[in-house]
């Protein structure tokens, strides 16, 4: 099969989803890779990379795409971008429900793209194990994150998160316990901060103890996180309905009980986000203030580390992509139950229940279309 990568248009997207090794490992198979020029340069691979493991590099999106039999990328694919694609092209994307555009939705069906998303693809233990290596890496990447934006020079409260003799640690209150908000809790507790971490499934929060003894539980009540906004100095709403928006958990109202200078940092802005006072932001311009609080909302976040995400992406996501390159996309998704739950669009039919309902489509199951 003839799989493209292109190179991502969005605006601060730095990560490409096959790395070198990966476009290898393709092309031993008895694939051709076509790579577009620069796709992996800004992950630190260099289009020679590429081309030493028999990837070919190509000089355009246009390129790429009218090559193509399926495409892997990291962002949804764009209208224009469909338009480029061939009939029937599969691509391998993420989904973000919460970002969804109809132009987008509607220009897929017609072109009656097969579409994958990451954040659907379930492994044998119903994990999403795509984008769970990205969430784990997102958890980690929050209390740096957050030190800096409680920096008195960045408009904080100038409370520095390390744990030191005679004075009272700083709190972070996170409000989901999946793999975002648990690698998180375990990040922030290692600092010696004072964790409390919240969901609505008391199996998620033992979970969570398990792997971070020290951190503080509580029911994801309206009232426990109203409170939890009145003491904490960063909070962070990693809230995940799988294949769904999340629920918008905390208020207008809560932001504005927050201390002056705290963090606010809504992960699930990806999907559409948690909390009543967030909005969008970027990499180049990552913080707005709102009733003193300093929100950071960026979607990509893992793109500031685009050499490791790539390098995640590239592992978690190489099975799937050789499976439907090998077998096709009917034989692969009969045989792996997982791959096929992560088809959104097969033929022009949309087989996501929630993408059917925002955007007022038929729904049609997915082993329908598929003749499974």
């Amino acid at each position: 099969m003839d799989i493209g990568i292109p190179k991502e248009q969005t605006s601060a997207e730095t990560r490409v989803v096959v790395t070198p090794m990966g476009a290898y490992a393709l092309a031993r198979e008895g694939h051709r890779v076509f790579v577009e020029k620069d796709a992996g340069a800004d992950a630190g691979f260099s289009d020679e990379d590429y081309e030493k493991v028999g990837a070919t590099v190509v000089f355009s999106p246009q390129e790429v795409y009218g090559r193509a039999e399926a495409v892997a990328k990291v962002q949804p694919p764009t209208a224009g971008e469909v338009e480029l694609m061939r009939e029937g092209t599969a691509v391998f994307s993420a989904v973000q429900l919460g970002a969804r555009v109809d132009e987008a939705v509607r220009a897929m069906m017609e072109k009656r793209l097969v579409a994958f998303g990451y954040e659907i693809i379930e492994d044998e233990g119903g994990e999403f194990p795509v984008m769970k290596i990205i969430s784990e890496l997102v958890g980690h990447m929050l209390p740096s994150i957050a030190g800096r934006y409680l920096s008195y020079y960045e408009g904080g409260r100038g409370v520095a998160l390390a744990n030191l003799p005679g004075i009272p640690p700083a709190a972070v209150a996170i409000v989901g316990a999946g793999n975002v908000g648990t690698t998180a809790a375990k990040s922030f507790a290692a600092l010696g901060v004072q964790t409390h971490l919240f969901d609505r499934s008391v199996v998620n929060l033992r979970r969570a103890e398990a792997v971070v003894p020290a951190v503080i539980t509580h029911m994801a009540e309206p009232p426990n996180i109203a409170r939890a906004c009145t003491y904490t100095d960063v909070l962070v709403t990693a809230a995940y309905v799988h294949g769904d928006r999340p629920p918008m958990l905390v208020t207008e109202e809560m932001v504005r009980s927050m201390k002056a200078g705290a963090v606010l940092m809504d992960i699930a802005i990806d999907q559409g986000g948690c909390c009543e006072t967030s909005r969008p932001t970027t990499h180049t311009d990552p913080v707005f203030e709102k009733y003193s609080v300093t929100h950071y909302c960026v979607p990509n976040i893992a793109s500031a580390v685009p050499r490791t995400c790539s390098y995640a992406f590239n592992n978690n996501l190489k099975p799937y992509l050789a499976a439907v390159a090998s077998l096709g996309v009917v034989e692969a998704a009969t045989r792996d139950a997982g791959l096929r739950k992560g088809i959104y669009f097969y033929g022009g039919a949309c087989t996501h229940p929630r993408l059917c309902d925002l955007f007022n489509l038929e729904y049609t199951p997915v082993e329908d279309v598929i003749g499974y």
